[in-house]
């Protein structure tokens, strides 16, 4: 019976966990809106096992979907801890460096988008470089709307943090204004992020 309370206290920490850092909801549940695709369906079970993995280092892919698939991990309760490890042995092989010791330099903006999100969801990996690789996936694709609001997340979660709810604000107003923006995620679906963060422009006073 011991044994049993335990593995259900594991279970309520890592649900808390990977859902709510910093306050705010890291994983919105925006991947409600592309259930078509049967790899965001798949992604709801926790694990990033081989084809997931395979699809998120695919060129050919959507950044939404990409994205999606990250948000159906992190929403599903069941995160599996070695997620991050998994996607970097792929990307090693797809890039042909160790992946123990990638070059985040020579990364694309989505592979360097897909590590970066991985890393901001897992709790137990480091939130500045997790905000860093979303930086530099900005950098290299600033248009990206999709890029843009998973960083908007992040950056909003690490102000929530340490209570910078007006400097939380300003960030999320810019990005709800930005026009040049180009539209690669579905509309509803950018509603949902910007509901999950609508909360902390209230908190500015």
């Amino acid at each position: 019976m011991k044994s049993i309370k335990l593995s259900l206290s594991a279970i309520v920490i890592l649900f808390s966990t990977v859902l709510m850092a910093g306050g705010i909801n890291v994983a919105p549940g925006f991947y409600k809106s592309y259930l078509e695709n049967e790899n965001v369906v798949q992604a709801e079970n926790g694990n990033l096992d081989g084809r997931i993995a395979n699809h998120l280092i695919d060129d050919d892919v959507t950044i939404d979907v990409k994205a999606a698939i990250i948000d159906a991990l992190a929403s599903s309760g069941t995160w599996n801890v070695n997620n991050v490890e998994t996607f970097k042995m792929f990307l090693g092989r797809k890039t042909k460096m160790s992946f123990k010791d990638l070059d985040y330099d020579k990364l694309s903006a989505d592979d360097l988008f897909i590590l970066g999100y991985l890393m901001f969801v897992d709790e137990s990996a480091s939130n500045d470089e997790a905000l860093n690789l979303l930086e530099m996936a900005k950098t290299k694709s600033p248009k990206s709307q999709t890029i843009n609001l998973i960083y908007m997340l992040a950056k909003v979660n690490a102000f929530a943090e340490k209570a910078e709810w007006c400097t939380a604000k300003e960030l999320i107003n810019s990005v709800k204004a930005d026009n040049t923006l180009v539209s690669d995620m579905k509309a509803d679906a950018v509603e949902t992020i910007l509901g999950s963060v609508a909360g902390v422009s209230e908190k500015c006073k």
